[in-house]
């Protein structure tokens, strides 16, 4: 086999196969241009795809002149399985089950539509295989947003077409909602919450929305040019996770070993160093462009964590335990005596 043959015998991707395999299977005699307009592919994709079916596939498939199209020869009862090694199916399973982060969003049925047909290709005994090792894995998404699925349509559609929208938001601490005119620019899930960003006409500057205070959304007629240098994976470089800044601080945090032990093998920022410090504990240096969202996770690590600089982060820090004391009323640490106390959850050994 020649090497431009081989190249053109690559595996395609699976989805459109397993599609014309259905094509064929309904004997619409399809041919290449039919079925790259239903797949939006140019004709010689398919061209190569069928050519991969018939000659690695050995699919039975063969062209009638008179119906101008594909049809199979001989009955095919199932498409062939593939030979996937233990690391592949394991893979494939994580990916099955990942589907609950994308819950009421409409990825959610195509992907697991492709994932059974994926499924349905393997022999009896890998698909049992994989049945078992169903068990070992699950994803248990913490807080998820529940999606409206017509508004994630919407903005999808809106950001395919390039389409300005208009909605009314409603930031966490607002009274009401504010109108906002926006260029979207895409979606995306952060730590199972959804995100539209964007460019804020009104407030001429990139923006980011929590999709489930977007209320009363609607399509303008009017239509943008994305920047051609937008990049998501840029824009949050400098950001522990979806609030971008504009600042630029060296970000330095004390662990003892609890917390050196906790955070050994994550990774919260591309910038992140972890330095070993005596007694077992360590020091965690970032450079971030905004502190809030460090200021929220360094008090989800209380007692384990305190930050060191910069000084604005300690001073935050340092305010918010002052103002989260007022909703408690021990006032001496006698009072953990007492029975209200006793029953609590890991209180005796901490």
């Amino acid at each position: 086999m020649s090497l431009s043959k081989s190249k053109m015998l690559s595996r395609p991707p699976l989805a459109r196969i397993i599609r014309i395999h259905e094509l064929l299977q309904q004997n619409k005699f399809p041919n290449c241009r039919k079925i790259a307009d239903e797949i939006e592919v140019v004709p010689r994709t398919i061209a190569r795809d069928i050519e991969f079916m018939k000659y690695q596939l050995n699919l039975p498939i063969e062209y009638n002149k008179s119906r101008h199209g594909y049809y199979y020869s001989e009955p095919v009862e199932n498409f062939p399985a593939m030979n996937l090694n233990e690391k592949e199916l394991f893979s494939l399973l994580v990916a099955q089950k990942s589907i609950a982060q994308y819950k009421g969003t409409p990825y959610q049925k195509p992907l697991e539509t492709a994932l059974n047909k994926i499924l349905n290709c393997l022999d009896n005994e890998i698909y049992y295989y994989v049945k078992e090792l169903d068990k070992a894995v699950n994803f248990r998404p913490f807080v998820p947003d529940i999606a409206d699925e017509q508004k994630f349509n919407l903005i999808h559609n809106a950001i395919q077409k390039s389409i300005i929208i208009e909605f009314n938001y409603k930031k966490l601490a607002a009274n009401k909602p504010m109108q906002r005119r926006l260029r979207p620019y895409c979606l995306i899930c952060v730590e199972n919450h959804w995100y539209l960003i964007g460019f804020d006409e009104l407030r001429q500057g990139i923006r980011t929305f929590s999709l489930p205070r977007i209320i009363d959304i609607k399509l303008t007629d009017k239509q943008f040019k994305k920047p051609s240098d937008f990049n998501i994976n840029e824009y949050l470089s400098g950001s522990l996770g979806i609030f971008k800044g504009t600042a630029d601080y060296e970000v330095v945090i004390d662990l003892d070993r609890w917390g050196a032990n906790f955070i050994q093998g994550k990774k919260l920022n591309e910038t992140q160093k972890i330095t070993p410090m005596p007694g077992g504990g360590a020091r965690l240096t970032l450079r971030l462009n905004n502190i809030e969202e460090i200021e929220r996770w360094i008090l989800s690590m209380c007692p384990h964590a305190a930050a060191v600089k910069p000084r604005i982060l300690v001073d935050k820090i340092a305010e918010d335990i002052k103002q989260m004391a007022k909703h408690y009323k021990i006032k001496s640490d006698s009072n953990l005596e007492s029975p209200d106390y006793q029953d609590l959850p890991g209180l005796k050994n901490s």
